[in-house]
């Protein structure tokens, strides 16, 4: 099915998004005197931020993929939230996605570990004892106990798996 008709189905399901009017005004107009944000409230838990009961290598709900730390918990769901919950969830977030992409990381290294393979990269040690030297640091300041050789190993093997897949799929479709 071409794009144009997936456009004219999805009109016919839900009205077609240019017949819309455009809001009134200019985002350069100044606002009005007496206008006032709406306030910022915190939204309910992700599922898995529960620090008691997150384990390193829970899987996130959107991309399912290994966790390295739990995603920031708001502390009063429901209620306005303040520039300095702001700041706290910013920086968690900055931690969180740091420590995703080093796990990530280092399945992959395992990976080419159990591949036999080694990129030959110049400094390749050296990065990969950085990222997992900082993941083992913030699992320490969490009380946290890193995951085994075996549950890396596991780990990778998940890894190239899909990357197995992915690989036969799309030469499956080139061909195709």
């Amino acid at each position: 099915m071409n794009r144009l008709a997936l456009e004219a189905q999805l009109a016919q399901l839900e009205g077609d998004p240019r017949d819309e009017i455009a809001p009134k005004g200019s985002i350069f107009e100044p606002l009005p005197k007496n206008w006032k944000p709406e306030p910022r409230i915190q939204p309910q838990h992700l599922p898995g931020s529960d620090p008691t009961t997150f384990k390193i290598g829970d899987r996130d709900e959107r991309y399912h993929k290994p966790q390295a730390i739990p995603p920031f918990r708001y502390p009063n769901p429901g209620q306005p939230s303040t520039k300095e919950i702001e700041a706290a969830e910013l920086r968690h977030s900055v931690v969180w996605a740091t420590a995703q992409s080093y796990l990530r990381d280092s399945i992959r290294y395992v990976a080419d570990d159990l591949q036999k393979r080694s990129p030959g990269l110049s400094g390749y040690e050296q990065m990969r004892a950085e990222k997992w030297g900082y993941l083992l640091g913030l699992w320490a300041s969490h009380q946290m106990e890193p995951p085994s050789e075996q549950t890396m190993q596991e780990w990778a093997r998940e890894y190239l798996a899909v990357l197995t897949a992915k690989s036969t799929s799309q030469s499956e479709q080139e061909l195709g």
